[in-house]
């Protein structure tokens, strides 16, 4: 079985997906704080980390009653990427590890992929592929708007679950 703990309300694991994702978190959020701020291809990335995790928080705050959602799979590629991102000095690494971390931690591995789609919105490699498309950098609204679509792709998980019940 993919989850750490299936038994809705259960905390069982939550340690070392809390661990990876402070690990992860400490690894990539100087790295992207620097391009967020002075990478003319990185404009808006701040932003559409905040709504990419805003999204992340209301979906697993939504799904709270029905299942634990982290997932192992997600934290242990979170700590395989964390490793090679300290071992390669490859920022990316860092980067990729910070998605997978709150993916593991907000949702299980299916659902997990649309959130890490989503993650493209900020991610600065892909403000360095968009630098290959066009000149100038970014105008700042483009990465935002990409979250939001992501947001919208997530939109059905955060319908209430049959399970949950009224307090």
């Amino acid at each position: 079985m993919n989850a750490i703990a299936s038994k809705p309300g259960s905390h069982e694991g939550l340690l070392p997906a809390i661990f990876i994702s402070i690990l992860s978190a400490a690894l990539a959020l100087p790295s992207l704080w620097d391009a967020w701020w002075h990478d003319l291809y990185s404009t808006g990335g701040l932003t559409a980390f905040l709504i990419w995790l805003a999204t992340l928080g209301a979906v697993s705050f939504r799904q709270r009653q029905t299942a634990v959602p982290h997932s192992f799979t997600w934290i242990a590629i979170s700590g395989l990427l964390c490793m090679a991102g300290s071992i390669t000095s490859l920022h990316v690494c860092h980067h990729l590890a910070l998605v997978t971390a709150f993916c593991g931690l907000t949702m299980k591995v299916s659902r997990g992929w649309i959130a890490a789609v989503g993650a493209l919105a900020w991610l600065p490699a892909c403000g360095w592929l968009a630098s290959r498309l066009s000149s100038g950098g970014l105008a700042g609204w483009e990465r935002p708007m990409l979250a939001a679509i992501a947001t919208i792709a997530l939109f059905p998980l955060l319908k209430r679950s049959p399970n949950h019940t009224a307090s």
